[in-house]
């Protein structure tokens, strides 16, 4: 019964305020998603290998890195450049749309079968937000992708892996590189004992790959605390 109460609601919603695509602003018909239009969706490209952390070059066989520098691989579902998936983002971490995030994890499920990469002895750790921003924004966009992946992937979820002590400012707002490294600099504690990572394989969750500061900056938390092989997992790179 509240099954179809709540279909009827949905639909007479629907009429009163007909649904529009994030991205082309069209109205929504018969499509897969109710945030996206099939054409826009289908226009997000999905990528099939790692990247290299340092230069984000492909790395075609998913082992070798090309910079020795490089503490991480870097995964990435696909390329920020397409409108199509940055209005997505952008409705699902600004606008607070949670039906955004059913065509990311139908991206993210599609990028995880083409890297056909083993991560059998993965655990997942998703980016903290300081507890001021998240009590604000509701949510922490990069567990919630990090909780989808583990499912994905059926590896275990750490929500409370990190801890982000300082509340820094957006990245965003950075002017350059090294601004961004001097803003996340300490901002991340292990939220548990130190022998935890011990040996372990980390897939580390965030939304974006810009700069790379916040993801480096938390590999070497993680490692310090003798995690082994870390992959950083991202929907976009820019």
């Amino acid at each position: 019964m509240l099954s179809f109460l709540r279909t009827i609601k949905n639909l007479f919603l629907d009429g009163l305020f007909p649904r529009i695509c994030v991205s082309c602003r069209k109205y929504l018909t018969r499509t897969q998603y109710s945030t996206m239009c099939d054409r826009c969706f289908q226009a997000i490209p999905v990528h099939s290998t790692f990247f290299c952390s340092v230069c984000k070059a492909r790395l075609p066989d998913n082992t070798k890195i090309c910079h020795r520098e490089a503490q991480f691989f870097l995964g990435a579902v696909s390329d920020y450049s397409s409108k199509e998936l940055r209005d997505l983002i952008h409705s699902f971490k600004y606008s607070f749309s949670t039906e955004a995030l059913h065509p990311l994890i139908t991206l993210t499920e599609t990028y995880v079968r083409h890297l056909d990469f083993d991560f059998t002895d993965f655990i997942v750790i998703p980016i903290p937000l300081h507890k001021t921003r998240e009590r604000s924004r509701g949510f922490n966009q990069s567990a919630i992708l990090g909780k989808s992946l583990a499912r994905i992937l059926n590896i275990p979820f750490f929500q409370d892996g990190l801890q982000r002590v300082a509340n820094t400012d957006p990245q965003v707002r950075m002017r350059d590189r090294a601004a961004r490294e001097e803003n996340v600099s300490e901002a991340f504690t292990v939220r548990a004992s130190l022998d935890r990572f011990q040996n372990k394989n980390i897939i580390l969750v965030d939304d974006v790959f810009t700069s790379g500061a916040t993801l480096r900056e938390a590999v070497r938390v993680l490692k310090s605390c003798g995690a082994k092989k870390v992959v950083a997992f991202v929907i976009a790179k820019a």
